[in-house]
């Protein structure tokens, strides 16, 4: 009784369609594709390559009218989902903490150190005009609110609903013992819309990578500390050239060294956070 029971509850479950793993874009060229298969197949059915033509037309219509590949789930690959990016860095900067605030608190500041941010327009309430573009590619635009923020301290920020790219992000500072200048902790998340603009827009984000976003902190660093960002611009190529071999030295290497200070800083940041 209690098996017919457990069958009876198991059909009446709604079926649920599995979610596809295909972006827009994609599907629309299979189905084009698939369709030319298919038409070229029926026309050569009686032949061998008209057969496997018809088969893989067929996969192809089945991949872009519903949205799903085997192979991406064989892979765990998924091109539908708006891909998210997320980085959390900890930085310290030979620089007084209000100093270091006022400067990310100017937001026409940004441009200088962001490659992807073309400009940022500040307005009324606490609203700014952000003007994103990732090469090769049109610009992206949108609002964005200071949520929260306590002077000296914190800026927290949130794009508005109007936004083509979802932006959130918050910037600590905190004072570094011994009068070793600032330390930052910094959170910024991208994520595209979902639907069809969704998928348009995360085609364009791939260019901004947690990398990415690293190096303009990086190079947020360099203009504070030293008046402009670094560049290779005209360096030389660094191509080995002959010249007599160095002995290694005992002194730690630059990365951990630079591995040494982001774990203090880090410590700083959450003993600045309890305080």
């Amino acid at each position: 009784m209690s098996n017919t029971s457990l069958s009876v509850s198991d059909a009446a479950r709604p079926f649920r369609r599995p979610r596809p793993n295909v972006a827009q874009p994609e599907r629309v060229v299979s189905v084009l594709i698939g369709t030319l298969l298919a038409y070229y197949g029926l026309r050569h059915r009686r032949s061998a390559v008209g057969l496997a033509s018809s088969a893989v037309g067929g996969l192809m219509l089945e991949r872009g009218v519903t949205g799903r590949c085997m192979a991406y789930s064989a892979l765990g690959v998924d091109t539908a989902t708006p891909r998210v990016v997320e980085v959390h860095e900890v930085m310290q900067l030979m620089k007084p903490r209000q100093e270091v605030y006022s400067f990310w608190r100017d937001l026409a500041n940004l441009p200088r150190f962001m490659r992807h941010v073309r400009s940022v327009e500040p307005r009324a309430g606490g609203v700014s005009h952000w003007r994103v573009q990732v090469s090769p590619g049109p610009e992206l635009g949108g609002d964005a609110r200071i949520v929260d923020g306590h002077r000296g301290e914190r800026i927290s920020w949130r794009t508005t609903e109007e936004a083509e790219v979802d932006n959130a992000g918050e910037i600590r500072f905190v004072d570094m013992p011994a009068g070793r200048g600032t330390g930052i902790e910094v959170r910024i998340t991208y994520q595209p819309p979902v639907g069809p603009i969704g998928t348009a827009a995360a085609h364009l984000l791939r260019g901004i990578t947690a990398q990415q976003i690293r190096e303009d902190l990086r190079r947020f660093k360099a203009v504070l500390e030293a008046g402009e960002a670094p560049t290779v611009d005209g360096q030389p190529s660094g191509r080995p050239r002959d010249r007599e071999p160095v002995e290694e030295s005992s002194t730690p290497e630059r990365g951990d060294v630079a591995g040494r200070a982001g774990r203090a800083t880090a410590s700083a940041m959450r003993e600045g956070g309890r305080s």
